[in-house]
């Protein structure tokens, strides 16, 4: 019959393939994997196909040091292209939620936003944001500010309501604080520190972002 088999295996070359990161260890989990797998499966070879996805995980999509750079797969697999093949597949039964308090500070200059794309080693490998302070609790927009030599006297435009994004693993609990400077010589240490560059509405828009980035930036009718 043409009914998928799902393994660790499988689990593992899904998960890492299309970037799910459902938790395979809850039922929920459990099923969205049953039913991707199935929606792949070769109806006239079904024998073939599982077998080809099971070896596959056993021999080459391994759960440490995968064989990535001679992979078929690595232009188009999520996990390599993000560097989350560490993270996936996400099992979560094991693993306690954690909770990140975020503070995203937007400066904007004559209508442009200085944003910077994140690296390797965290959330969102690859896509853009803005500079970002990271507190074990969350402090109020002046405290953070302070925090920052070149920002502590700049005036504060506006400060949003908390947001809180859930990932499989993690809570965020994110503020946007917003600034307008009058020139960009007065973050221009900040760009150089961070890697931040100034990107106008237009070119936003197109950028890689995260789900949060980009429902703040709705919500504030930035981007329409």
């Amino acid at each position: 019959e043409p009914v998928a088999v799902v393994d660790g295996n499988v689990f593992r070359v899904l998960a890492r393939v299309f970037g799910i990161d459902a938790d395979i260890s809850s039922n929920e989990g459990k099923v969205f994997f049953f039913n991707k797998a199935n929606e792949l499966i070769d109806r006239k070879q079904p024998e073939l196909f599982n077998q080809a996805v099971m070896e596959f995980g056993a021999l080459h999509c391994t759960p440490q040091k995968p064989k990535c750079e001679e992979c078929v797969f690595n232009r188009t697999c999520v996990a390599n292209r993000q560097s989350l093949q560490s993270m996936l597949p996400v099992k979560i039964r094991k693993t306690s939620i954690r909770k990140r308090h975020f503070t995203y500070i937007i400066i904007e200059y004559r209508g442009k936003l200085l944003m910077r794309k994140r690296g390797a080693g965290d959330i969102w490998n690859g896509l853009y944001d803005f500079l970002l302070v990271e507190n074990k609790k969350a402090i109020k927009a002046e405290s953070v500010l302070k925090e920052i030599a070149v920002l502590k006297d700049q005036e504060v435009h506006s400060v949003s309501a908390q947001f809180k994004h859930v990932l499989s693993h993690q809570h965020l609990l994110t503020r946007f604080v917003w600034i307008k400077v009058d020139k960009t010589a007065e973050v221009k240490s900040l760009m150089k520190q961070h890697a931040l560059n100034f990107y106008s509405k237009e070119e936003i828009s197109h950028l890689p972002k995260p789900v949060l980035i980009t429902r703040y930036l709705h919500q504030t009718n930035y981007l329409e």
